[in-house]
């Protein structure tokens, strides 16, 4: 301001020498009292006024001819730049009475031919009509130029160039963004020198494209939240999506005590969404390496689903699961436990239901596991089996206590021998009595493979020819080692009757004392079974099990606690 008012008084001088024989030595204007240092002192009636002095665009200014040391100090307003200028002799140049950077080497060439020394030139960034951020540079000849560089301003940046406007560092150096000040407590996010992006952290894992680190992370500058990235969205969109190719993983969650990854859903959202769109590939894959540890770990607790497995728009004939859980050379491990909770003993641990069913059925008493379909409620399969060991569709323990256990197993095979059914207790069925009461029948069981057919026939003339059923006949062994075994009940009077040339095939009834009767009588015929063969092949022993001796430890069985991090 300073500057400014001197400027005026030299120009308002050179105006008045014009007409000094009439002026007196102080002019005063709104003021009966002038300053006595200057030649015109005007003051504002009202205090809300002020001097316009003659506004030229900088093409007008530097058309102005014959300037010269007489008119040094001459004012006007450019109003291209939005600057005072005024006439500077002795540089034959104006100069800017604009705040700006100075350049202090160098010079800038004017047009019309005019060299402006560099001591006029000032730079304003981010002026009125500059939203480009490029540098503006006004000479003392009025001359406009901008720099081949755009600065970036705080409104923001137009005409820019991906290809050649960035920010960030020339050199290798990390890129720091702070709020707050410039203290090492305030820094946010970080572009390490490599190409690394870390927020709240110094340093980036070697691992990492993008790291974060919430409160309580190792390397954490600042307590911002517990969660180190999150997403959110609504409609039909993903809050956070991970994509692997090959054998990549799209998430990897790891944990040593919490929760690798956690998922939240409310309403009839879904709190993780695996998906295997094409290929061979996984949606969801969970591993655990520590004994006392979980893979994955499913739980509700206001009676919705723990976890919701659904696969549509299968292939007919592509037996493919909705949900596949494998353990690898694990000794007496189970690969999947569900829990139903401790709080009541009505619960079912899984319940499965096949196609076509839209109830899932179950004991209504504490159930492990529960199945229902239209064709199969429960289906158990042991596929390429050690011939050597035991081993079996299903096996079924009720234990009494740690010592005490009663067992059976079906579709089982054991020292070389199939069993559709083998275990302790009786073998019974359930039917009413007279009063429509349940009571229970017992099958008689022997220390034999048997098989067992029953008839009827009649004296000719005191014998008859029995011919056994050819099917019966295929399937059991009848020779000197494993006879056949036939009881005959008589229905009429005769001498009694003797079984003779028993075979495979059939066997001859005569009776006692050559007689002649025609006497009816019925039949029970019992055989070994015979071993069972396939493609010339053993398969399964029979015809020679007699009280055989089985091993307990093939049942075997080992208990699990519930996790304690559940």
């Amino acid at each position: 301001m300073k500057i400014f008012y001197k400027v005026f008084s030299l120009s308002t001088l050179l105006i008045f020498l014009g007409i000094s024989s009439f002026a007196q030595q102080n002019v005063g204007i709104n003021t009966a009292i002038p300053n006595s240092n200057a030649v015109l002192d005007i003051v504002s009636p009202s205090n809300n006024t002020g001097v316009l002095v003659p506004r030229l665009t900088a093409a007008q200014r530097i058309a102005i001819t014959g300037l010269g040391n007489a008119e040094n100090g001459l004012l006007v307003y450019d109003t291209d730049s939005s600057c005072f200028f005024y006439w500077n002799n002795p540089l034959s140049a104006w100069r800017s009475l604009c705040g700006g950077t100075s350049i202090s080497t160098g010079t800038v060439i004017g047009g019309g031919g005019n060299a402006c020394s560099v001591q006029s030139v000032s730079l304003t960034v981010g002026s009125a009509g500059n939203t480009s951020g490029l540098v503006r540079i006004v000479d003392s000849c009025g001359n406009i130029k901008s720099s081949p560089n755009a600065a970036w301003i705080t409104t923001g940046n137009f005409n820019t160039s991906p290809g050649t406007n960035y920010i960030g560092t020339n050199d290798a150096q990390d890129f720091i963004f702070k709020t707050g000040g410039s203290t090492a407590f305030n820094e946010r996010l970080r572009m390490t020198s490599a190409g690394r992006l870390v927020a709240n952290n110094t340093t980036a894992a070697s691992t990492d494209v993008f790291s974060s680190y919430g409160t309580g992370a190792a390397g954490a500058i600042n307590s911002l939240g517990t969660r180190a990235v999150a997403g959110y969205i609504t409609g039909t969109g993903t809050g956070i999506y991970g994509e692997g190719l090959g054998a990549a993983y799209g998430v990897h969650g790891k944990t040593t005590t919490g929760r690798g990854v956690y998922g939240e859903a409310s309403s009839n959202g879904y709190g993780v969404v695996g998906e295997n769109a094409t290929g061979t590939g996984i949606g969801v894959w969970a591993k655990n390496g520590n004994f006392s540890g979980t893979a994955l770990q499913a739980e509700n607790t206001l009676g919705g689903y723990a976890g919701y497995f659904s696969s549509t728009g299968g292939i007919a004939g592509n037996d493919k699961p909705s949900v596949w859980i494998q353990s690898n050379n694990v000794v007496n491990t189970m690969t999947l436990r569900v829990d139903n909770g401790t709080a009541t003993n009505t619960g079912t641990g899984i319940a499965g239901v096949g196609s076509g069913v839209n109830t899932a059925y179950h004991a209504g008493a504490s159930t492990g596991v529960s199945g229902t379909g239209k064709t199969f409620g429960v289906f158990g399969m042991t596929y390429n089996g050690s011939s050597g060991g035991t081993t079996a569709g299903g096996l079924f323990i009720d234990s009494m206590s740690l010592a005490l256990d009663f067992y059976a197993m079906t579709a089982a095979y054991t020292a070389n021998t199939n069993y559709k059914i083998i275990g302790t207790g009786a073998v019974s069925t359930i039917v009413n009595d007279v009063q429509n009461k349940p009571v229970v029948l017992y099958a008689p069981e022997a220390p034999e493979a048997l098989f067992e057919d029953y008839g009827s026939g009649q004296l000719v003339n005191g014998s008859t020819y029995i011919s056994i059923d050819p099917t019966f006949a295929k399937n059991v062994a009848v020779n000197e080692k494993h006879p056949l075994r036939v009881l005959v009940q008589l229905e009429d009077d005769c001498n009694g009757v003797y079984v003779t040339e028993k075979t495979e095939k059939g066997f001859l009834v005569k009776e006692l004392a050559n007689g002649k009767s025609n006497a009816k009588f019925t039949y029970h015929i019992i055989a070994n079974r015979a071993d069972e063969y396939k493609n010339g092949e053993l398969v399964s022993k029979y015809q020679d099990l007699r009280f055989t001796p089985f091993d307990i430890k093939s049942i075997r069985r080992s208990g699990v606690a519930q996790p304690s991090n559940k």
